[in-house]
């Protein structure tokens, strides 16, 4: 509770991978995560004595949801960084998986995100700005030292995406931009 209202924040790490179905395994893990977070009715909730139900996620006046939500882009990697380094990132988000299980009504409905206006997240290369599996692993970081990559990680050739998500729902929740 904030003063005498309901709050709720979930915190969580959906499964990861880019596989035709992994979107769909992120979806069933939301929905496991709902049904299966309750909580407890307060002592006393009621001036009769009788016992409430235990509340949900859905009962809480305002909720926020933050965390590794691992969606990804359903567009080839070429086709996302070749908009990225176009500028032109923003016309992904009509790909992001986020988007379209919302929109499909299978995940998070009725929860908000703030306009995605940056660049996508997901997967840069430790201590850079640039995304691993790019195919540029001699090339130098924009300090001029040597990139540090692990070939290993540089074959799964990654598409970037943006993973890690805030969302909320409620009332009286502003949620600064990104």
């Amino acid at each position: 509770r904030i003063y005498n209202s309901p709050a709720l924040f979930v915190c969580s790490h959906l499964s990861a991978g880019s596989k035709p179905d992994d979107a769909a395994k992120r979806s069933q893990d939301y929905h496991d995560i709902v049904s299966k977070l309750s909580f407890p009715a307060p002592p006393a909730a009621s001036s009769d004595g009788a016992v409430e139900r235990s509340a949900s996620v859905k009962d809480a006046f305002a909720s926020v949801w933050i965390g590794d939500l691992n969606y990804r882009l359903n567009l080839p990697d070429d086709t996302v960084r070749d908009a990225i380094a176009g500028g032109t990132h923003a016309k992904l988000l009509s790909a992001d998986q986020l988007v379209l299980e919302q929109a499909a009504g299978r995940a998070f409905v009725g929860w908000t995100e703030a306009p995605v206006t940056f660049l996508p997240t997901y997967k840069y290369r430790p201590g850079t700005n640039q995304y691993s599996g790019g195919g540029d692993v001699d090339d130098d970081d924009e300090d001029g030292g040597d990139v540090k990559v692990s070939k290993k990680e540089e074959k799964k050739k990654r598409a970037p995406a943006w993973c890690d998500r805030i969302l909320w729902r409620g009332w009286g929740i502003n949620q600064p931009p990104y």
